[in-house]
């Protein structure tokens, strides 16, 4: 007997999800020879292309993130490199005047 199988059996046993063992199941009885697995062309290209969108995401969230990793070291070391740390702004509110008066 031929069984037709489309993306979502490749991208399952792919990625293992949550209907792997149904795919591994179609896997073993085609291994025992008691069905035939029928793989469209077009079953293969779209996982493949979904896969690749996925590595591609995740490389650009790698890359956010080591750049705002970099800056946050950066910015940790500006106090270390020159000794002080930035001076804190303090300033006293006058709600009644409307004005905001700096302290020392």
């Amino acid at each position: 007997m031929n069984v037709y199988v489309e993306s979502n059996f490749v991208l399952e046993q792919a990625l293992e999800q949550e209907q792997c063992e149904s795919c591994e199941e179609l896997l073993r009885l085609a291994s025992a020879g008691s069905i035939r697995l029928v793989v469209p062309a077009f079953s293969l290209a779209e996982p493949h292309i979904a896969l690749m969108r996925r590595e591609s995401e995740r490389s650009r969230l790698r890359s956010e993130l080591q750049r705002n990793s970099r800056k946050t070291a950066a910015a940790r070391s500006v106090p270390v490199l020159y000794g002080t740390a930035p001076r804190p702004l303090r300033f006293k509110a006058s709600f009644r005047a409307g004005t905001i008066e700096d302290l020392p």
